[in-house]
């Protein structure tokens, strides 16, 4: 499925060709509309609300993924995602759809645009008072399959590609949303730090953090906000 825009209207009758077993391949790149620029269209068609943030391109791979996975539960199908990536105005799915049951790893994630703070799951208010915004129902799984990606980094010829692939392989696994560096610098008034101290002083505090595909500049992380903002 790769229409001009968003693919929502041909997703059930995708998924209904597929008999009991197939590989779904996606492509949106109604990418202005899923990252928060107007949300009345995310709403009609896939069912879920967005926002305008830094990690907006997440938020629409996430929310697409989401909508793949109701559309084929709908249906008796478990849906798998192989691989998930951004790239330049679309994002990308291939995924694994079966004729069995699916425990749905759909969620939420929370934003405070007072102060920046981002949990996942539906909270109603952040620890500075101000009440979250939320961006869902969406995919909180992982976007793609670990070996897989790992086994096409090895495959390749290609420096960048290979980067690349090793980057995705290495942001499984973590919450539904990142980190910009300069985003982060501004909430702090602090100066600009080459990528590796952050991700460094996070893994000396014991957190896991990665690069992630999504933007140069940023950064995925288990740590809470509180304590990206203490490493920064």
């Amino acid at each position: 499925m790769d229409p001009f825009g968003t693919p929502a209207p041909f997703m059930a009758h995708a998924l209904e060709l597929l008999g009991d077993k197939g590989l779904l391949s996606v492509t949106a790149t109604d990418l202005a509309t899923l990252c928060g620029r107007n949300s009345k269209p995310v709403e009609r068609r896939y069912r879920a609300e967005t926002l305008y943030l830094e990690y907006s391109h997440e938020i629409a791979l996430r929310i697409i993924l989401g909508k793949i996975v109701r559309e084929a539960n709908a249906r008796g199908f478990k849906a798998k995602p192989l691989f998930s990536f951004y790239r330049d105005h679309y994002v990308k799915f291939f995924v694994l759809v079966e004729k069995e049951k699916q425990k749905q790893e759909l969620g939420f994630v929370s934003h405070c645009f007072k102060c920046g703070n981002r949990v996942e799951g539906k909270k109603a208010k952040c620890y500075c008072g101000h009440t979250f915004k939320h961006a869902g129902p969406l995919w909180v799984g992982e976007t793609s399959d670990l070996d897989i990606v790992e086994a096409m980094a090895q495959k390749t010829e290609n420096e960048k590609t290979k980067k690349f692939l090793e980057t995705i392989a290495n942001e499984q696994f973590f919450p539904p949303y990142f980190f910009d560096v300069h985003k982060t610098v501004k909430r702090t008034g602090t100066p600009v730090k080459p990528m590796a101290d952050y991700l460094g002083k996070l893994k000396e505090k014991g957190f896991k953090a990665e690069r992630t595909h999504y933007a140069p500049t940023a950064f995925k992380t288990n740590a809470s906000f509180k304590d990206v903002l203490s490493v920064f």
